[in-house]
């Protein structure tokens, strides 16, 4: 391993220093960090000036999984290098990897201030950005590193995942394109293009696309994972398996891979009745991706967002002006029912629906800026303004009215907007809010089948959804309680039970007359991007009702923590 920014001095010893160097390097390249990792530290350890041995040791420490460590030794470096852009980078990555979102978004930005013409920096900016859900900042970074060099195909790529993230489905297909031209082998962009396909509903589109590849066996985890996805419902489940169990034979598999590998897995399995072997594959997935820093950290928001949010705020709390009767949120837990109410929704020809957009997480991100306490949120609502409520009410209805096309509602189906409902309601006082309920047992184990990245920290551990749902139980009985705006509770039993009494409830609560083309959603084909696209192109079904129990003998403490409520 070699890193060209990083500075060439590699202090006392010349000649046989640099040979041990590239010995170092050849282990690690070979992935044999445990080896890379004690040449690195031998060689310091005789020099302590030897910079690249502390670059080496540290980027084997990441590759290890051990990023304390590495953090600590890239500080250390930073004191001595304050210019060093590769150890910058380097710290910021391993910032990302360890969870401390906003630390990386700083060293990044440090790195920028060093030297603003570096594609890679603002590429791994973006990639910290999507990962804060803030949308905006990070096309931004994208789309700096391409200015900077139009040829850079992953900068391409990474901007058309950001695009779909929010929702931008023909500019994000502009850019998986435009990487596909640039680099025929990045096969993340063939899948982000397919994937587009499959939430339009083109899923043998998608198929056609994609198995060139397969068959000539040119793919990664990602397309064979989407491969797939695309396959459970076709005749190829069987060998879209065995491809699965070929990419989790590979050598020094990354633990996202393997977990990517495996939830994909596992939801095969479901599908095929295999419900025991399912569970395996799930189980081994999941615990892949637990991290109880995060989860501990959305606990405490849950927490401090009731304790913000009480009657008082909303005695004092200033409200927007005017406002709009067009917006619609829909929350709920993921996997309650939101897809299908959305869908039924936007089959009302007033009604746009919009999908899961990212605004209010932005707009809530914005006040650790805005407030005049620069406390962070939710804190930071006790400070609000009217100045403040009216400029982030207008940044909502600007953002959502190109969406909205001329329709009366726009519905915004961001399941854990349920976070931000207090500060919904004195941004838009005059918005919706449709809360979709699912059996807990349901709703829980539909969470652990399905890989929801970073933001969903509390999904990848039995114990750590019973306990979050039990939480987020507890908010929205909060909100029931101190909101000034009704919600409009949907329970996803009662829907299947009685389509059409609980569709004209629906459409009664957002103002609207009925229309009885909102009982044929099915028909529709509007873009869903959501994990449930499959199922809202099929009449309501009621299968997935009671599906906990082929899963009971493997829930013990998931049904535990969650019957606590009921004692």
């Amino acid at each position: 391993m070699t890193e060209s920014t990083t500075r060439q001095d590699s202090g006392r010893g010349g000649a046989a220093q640099t040979t041990r160097l590239q010995e170092a390097a050849a282990l690690f390249d070979a992935q044999d960090y445990d080896g890379a990792l004690n040449l690195y530290r031998a060689l310091y350890e005789q020099d302590p000036a030897n910079v690249q041995a502390h670059y080496g040791a540290a980027a084997t420490l990441h590759a290890l999984g051990r990023h304390q460590d590495a953090i600590v030794l890239l500080r250390s470096l930073i004191e001595r290098q304050a210019d060093s852009i590769a150890c910058h980078n380097l710290l910021g990555l391993v910032l990302k990897r360890s969870g401390d979102l906003e630390s990386a978004v700083t060293v990044f930005r440090n790195a920028l201030a060093i030297d603003e013409k570096r594609p890679i920096l603002h590429l791994n900016l973006g990639n910290v950005l999507v990962q804060q859900d803030r949308f905006h900042e990070a096309t931004a970074a994208y789309r700096h590193a391409i200015e900077l060099s139009p040829g850079f195909a992953v900068a391409h790529y990474r901007l058309g995942n950001a695009l779909f993230r929010h929702g931008r489905f023909e500019a994000a297909l502009s850019s998986y394109r435009r990487a596909r031209q640039l680099a025929p082998g990045l096969s993340g962009a063939w899948a982000g293009e397919a994937n587009i396909l499959m939430f339009q509903g083109r899923s043998a589109d998608a198929l056609a696309l994609i198995e060139p590849l397969i068959d000539r066996g040119d793919y990664d985890t990602t397309l064979a994972a989407l491969y797939a996805e695309l396959c459970r419902e076709t005749d190829h489940g069987e060998r879209a398996r065995d491809i699965l169990q070929k990419r989790l034979d590979t050598p020094q598999l990354a633990r996202a891979d393997e977990a990517s590998l495996r939830f994909a897995l596992g939801r095969l399995l479901d599908r095929a009745g295999h419900y025991d072997e399912a569970f395996v594959e799930l189980e081994q997935a999941n615990r892949l991706k637990e991290n109880p820093d995060v989860y501990r950290k959305e606990l405490r928001r849950i927490i401090a967002t009731m304790e913000v949010f009480d009657r008082d705020f909303f005695t004092t709390a200033p409200r927007a002006s005017g406002g709009s009767e067009q917006p619609v949120f829909i929350v709920g837990m993921p996997r309650s029912g939101t897809s299908l109410v959305e869908q039924i929704l936007a089959s009302h020809s007033q009604v746009a629906g919009a999908g899961e957009l990212l605004l209010m997480n932005e707009l809530a991100a914005s006040l650790d800026d805005v407030a005049e306490a620069r406390a962070p949120y939710p804190y930071a609502a006790r400070h609000l303004t009217l100045k403040t409520v009216n400029a982030l009410a207008k940044n909502y209805r600007e953002e959502t009215a190109a969406l909205a096309a001329g329709a009366a509602r726009v519905t915004d189906k961001m399941p854990h907007n349920f976070m931000h409902l207090g500060l919904i309601a004195v941004l838009l006082p005059r918005a919706r809010i449709i809360h979709c309920v699912r059996d807990p047992r349901d709703t829980c184990l539909s969470c652990f089948t399905q890989d929801f990245g970073e933001a969903h920290a509390y999904s990848y551990k039995l114990e750590f959804l019973a306990e979050y749902y039990r939480l987020y139980r507890r908010l929205m009985a909060h909100w029931e309680t101190v909101l000034p705006i009704p919600l409009f509770t949907v329970h996803y039993e009662e829907l299947i039970a009685d389509q059409e009494g609980v569709s004209r409830a629906l459409i009664n609560h957002c103002g609207l007359e009925w229309e009885t083309a909102c009982l044929d959603f099915h028909t529709s084909r509007r873009r869903v991007a959501t994990a449930s696209h499959e199922q809202v192109r099929q009449p309501l079904y009621n299968r997935s009702i009671g599906k906990w129990k082929h899963y009971s003998r493997h829930l013990d403490t998931l049904l535990r923590i969650l019957e606590q409520d009921n004692e």
